[in-house]
């Protein structure tokens, strides 16, 4: 059992760096850029189709571009990522089906990601009545996932502060393992000595802070060029750049290369 796609929710086009649709807002965050911090992190380990929709012009535009992305993929899992909010108490993690056959499956995500996290796991919710499960082909398997509630401070700090552990355990209950050997990927990065030009090898994500925890309004789309000036590193042997327009980013090999070669 693999994914054949995985997308954010909300979002659709950004004009002056907000969002059409920013989701749920809440603790300092949007719900169209932490979705797209977590997809992101999926699609790195699945390498399927990105569903997310970034041309959207109103949130009913968003939601038929989002279907017609699933639908355009092969027959099987399609994840959406979420966030929920409601009352700055609620609290956890639910993972909603577009099927009935796909209840077991859904519980599975949740009860994983929940103990990765630390969130309360809040289990599988009918999900039938969603859009994109409702209008996607038969073949296609809608499973929604609520990363927590954005409005409570409690959740976000754990789902930030667990992200990786969280989107680890999501996947290997969908079939994907860290390395055949259980031995964990060595990431490497670039080495930034001099202010250099790189390409995006996917969507680039900038932070305000060099934890990579609170997201900016910029992104630099797949295949962009931009500088970036130094690397600095960050606990646990990371290194991040910091463009010239400011801000943090990945110098990880498998998001960012140089423009030219060195």
């Amino acid at each position: 059992m693999t994914i054949v796609s995985t997308g954010a929710g909300h979002g659709g086009k950004k004009n002056n760096g907000v969002w059409t649709d920013p989701g749920a807002v809440g603790s300092g965050y949007k719900e169209a850029d932490v979705a797209r911090t977590i997809n992101n992190k999926m699609l790195t380990i699945a390498k399927c189709k990105d569903t997310t929709d970034n041309a959207g012009t109103s949130i009913n535009n968003n939601l038929t571009n989002i279907a017609r992305n699933i639908n355009a993929g092969a027959d099987g899992y399609a994840i959406s990522n979420h966030l929920n909010a409601f009352n700055g108490k609620a609290t956890g993690v639910e993972v909603l089906y577009g099927s009935t056959t796909d209840k077991a499956i859904a519980a599975k995500l949740s009860a994983a990601i929940a103990k990765a996290t630390g969130l309360v796991d809040r289990g599988a919710k009918d999900g039938t009545w969603l859009y994109i499960a409702r209008n996607s082909g038969a073949g296609k398997k809608v499973l929604l996932i609520e990363w927590g509630f954005i409005d409570n401070k409690s959740d976000m700090k754990k789902l930030m502060d667990n992200m990786d552990k969280g989107v680890k355990a999501a996947m290997e209950v969908l079939g994907y393992k860290s390395t055949t050997n259980n031995t964990p990927v060595k990431n490497t990065y670039l080495s930034i000595k001099q202010p250099t030009i790189v390409k995006a090898l996917q969507d680039v994500l900038v932070y305000n802070d060099k934890e990579r925890k609170k997201l900016s309004s910029i992104v630099y789309k797949k295949d962009s060029v931009f500088f970036i000036d130094k690397e600095i590193a960050v606990p646990g042997s990371v290194k991040v750049g910091q463009p010239r327009s400011g801000g943090y980013c990945t110098l990880n090999d498998k998001w960012v290369a140089p423009r030219f070669k060195q």
